[in-house]
């Protein structure tokens, strides 16, 4: 937790993202806002720079193709999870993971292989239009969360390391000061005041569309 503002780029999130599958570990990121903010084009490029970084490193594997990582439906996600150093993108999570499918057998089956599978080493960005409407359980294996404000702008969160918080992500403290920032209708507010975040500016990537 904290306080701290730090303005990253794309290099410093591709390291972020290849020091943790270097570690034996699977990525999930999730990338959120509005329609025509650049979500699907900032997952496409983070999944080309990633390859392009790990394959730099002398590790296998990682190919993207589209006709394979582009994960429309819950059969697809969970052939992802059970395979190994693939890189997927699902541009519609929302259609695989809806919190008011909990009782959904294949969402069960997804939640489990995800928790099962994490030293498959896999780097999976999803993309929502809202992370609230994510089930609970899966938001608890989110590495990664990007909400787009704008154009070439997000802000990176990271799960909280505390033992015992339900809240892992701090949902309820940020709302919190977000209702402040419409209550006094600001139109820049100050990022930095929002718990375990950092701003990210993708502007270029966005430009290389």
């Amino acid at each position: 937790m904290g306080k701290k503002f730090l303005k990253i780029g794309i290099v410093q999130l591709v390291t972020s993202i290849c020091d943790r599958l270097e570690n034996k570990f699977s990525v999930e990121i999730i990338i959120e806002g509005k329609r025509g903010l650049g979500k699907s084009t900032l997952a496409w490029n983070l999944s080309k720079r990633v390859r392009r970084e790990m394959k730099k490193r002398g590790s296998e594997g990682y190919v993207f193709k589209p006709h394979r990582d582009l994960l429309y439906t819950q059969k697809d996600v969970m052939k992802f999870f059970n395979d190994w150093k693939r890189i997927g993108i699902a541009d519609e999570l929302i259609n695989v993971v809806f919190n008011r499918d909990f009782y959904s057998q294949m969402q069960k089956d997804i939640i489990k292989i995800m928790n099962m599978n994490r030293d498959h080493c896999n780097c999976f960005i999803a993309c929502v239009p809202s992370f609230k409407t994510l089930d609970t359980q899966v938001k608890n294996i989110i590495s990664m969360r990007l909400t787009v404000v704008r154009r070439g702008l997000a802000i990176l969160h990271t799960p909280n390391k505390t033992i015992y918080s339900k809240d892992i992500w701090d949902e309820a403290f940020n709302e919190k000061i977000e209702r402040k920032w419409l209550e006094k209708g600001l139109t820049n507010p100050k990022y930095a005041q929002l718990n375990l975040s950092r701003v990210y500016n993708f502007s270029e990537d966005v430009r290389q569309r």
